[in-house]
């Protein structure tokens, strides 16, 4: 992707979007606002040729800082579900800059990357400490899927020795390919990467805020915004029998004037390695075209984030969409991000009441039972990040 291509205007282009008649006001479905603003709302040209706006760069001091606060959680012998500002002291002056960012995450431009760790000095026991210990400055409340797992690893397993008669399908965390626009559904409000390796070639990570992208649908798309209002056949599981079940769930919410979009493709339209429950309800025409509109815009409006080795990525789940390209692992150079979700309970945004519930449970386990696997043991299985949504 070409980061210094400069941003195209929508309005005087023959494509799908149109222009919308009438109005902006009467363009906007019932509860939702006529118009976002606020930093949320940017384009990926302000951010493409300049990592210096949101990339906290941590001193040598700083780094010695995070390194005896690993140190001192270690030997404090608790489950790693038990990380936190208590139990991963940092100064005040660096504890506070990194709570922070957690303003810029909810109520600013909804990103940002901490820099200047060297993954490759540390174990992976270490390594994944100092990442929860950063995180739990910022959100202190960690996500969990179903099995209470909160550490997933996204890597390319599709060269892992299978055992004869597994039959388990590789979730898409696991594969090398190129992964359109999503959000990473239902386990918190802010999902952060930590770049543990990377990749020969590829696996760039692209931003879009949903809210400059909310804007442009209601001057030239209304109908595709009330289609994202509506109820979608998202593949979810029968809590009982664990069956597939419809959903039947909007895409986008507004809560308070915050809107808010939670959107994967994987339990819409299905992958070639795991496909999509036929016994549930095919995407409808103007859904299918929703999609591609919302495809249009993120890549009219998105940035490649500049990645360094040890960086640690933070996204507002609710608010930005992201996507990765393909790549290739050479023998010395291999990508494998650690993904966490997590949430700030001072900052956190007001979730919609029909999964407010769901969501929150997600983020409600005791932290001493919670699973933080060191290894992609089980990628087929225990450590797949299937039941998360996990991309990365």
């Amino acid at each position: 992707m070409d980061t210094e291509q400069p941003a195209r205007n929508i309005a005087e282009e023959p494509t799908s979007l149109g222009k919308a008649n009438g109005p902006v006001g009467h363009n906007v479905p019932d509860g939702f606002v006529p118009k976002l603003s606020g930093d949320l709302v940017w384009e990926g040209s302000s951010y493409a040729t300049t990592s210096e706006k949101y990339v906290r760069v941590l001193s040598a001091a700083e780094i010695e800082e995070v390194e005896l606060a690993m140190k001192y959680f270690k030997n404090l012998a608790l489950p790693y579900g038990l990380i936190s500002p208590q139990t991963f002291p940092l100064s005040r002056q660096l504890a506070t800059d990194l709570a922070g960012i957690s303003d810029t995450l909810h109520t600013g431009r909804g990103f940002n990357v901490v820099r200047g760790l060297n993954s490759s000095k540390y174990t992976m026991e270490d390594n994944i400490i100092i990442y929860m210990g950063i995180v739990s400055h910022i959100t202190p409340v960690f996500g969990a899927d179903p099995d209470k797992m909160v550490l997933g690893h996204v890597r390319d397993a599709t060269k892992d020795a299978v055992l004869p008669g597994d039959h388990r399908k590789l979730a898409v965390s696991k594969y090398p390919e190129f992964l359109n626009f999503h959000t990473d559904v239902g386990l918190g409000d802010i999902v952060s990467l930590y770049t543990y390796g990377m990749a020969a070639t590829g696996g760039s990570q692209q931003l879009a805020s949903f809210w400059r992208i909310y804007n442009e649908l209601v001057e030239h798309r209304p109908d595709v915004l009330a289609t994202l209002c509506q109820g979608w056949p998202i593949e979810g599981k029968d809590p009982e029998t664990l069956l597939p079940k419809d959903l039947d769930r909007p895409l986008i919410f507004c809560e308070k004037e915050r809107v808010i979009i939670q959107l994967s493709r994987q339990v819409l339209l299905g992958t070639t390695n795991l496909p999509r429950s036929a016994e549930l309800p095919s995407l409808n025409a103007s859904q299918i075209e929703a999609l591609a509109v919302l495809d249009e815009l993120c890549n009219k409006y998105s940035f490649v984030v500049e990645q360094q080795q040890g960086d640690i990525l933070f996204v507002n789940n609710f608010g930005i969409l992201h996507a990765r390209d393909a790549w290739k692992d050479s023998c010395d150079r291999k990508r494998h991000l650690f993904r966490i979700l997590s949430k700030d309970p001072r900052n956190a945004w007001d979730k919609p009441a029909i999964v407010a519930d769901e969501w929150e449970k997600n983020l409600s386990y005791d932290p001493a039972t919670l699973f933080i696997p060191l290894a992609d043991f089980d990628p087929r299985g225990r450590t797949a990040c299937a039941a998360s949504d996990a991309h990365g």
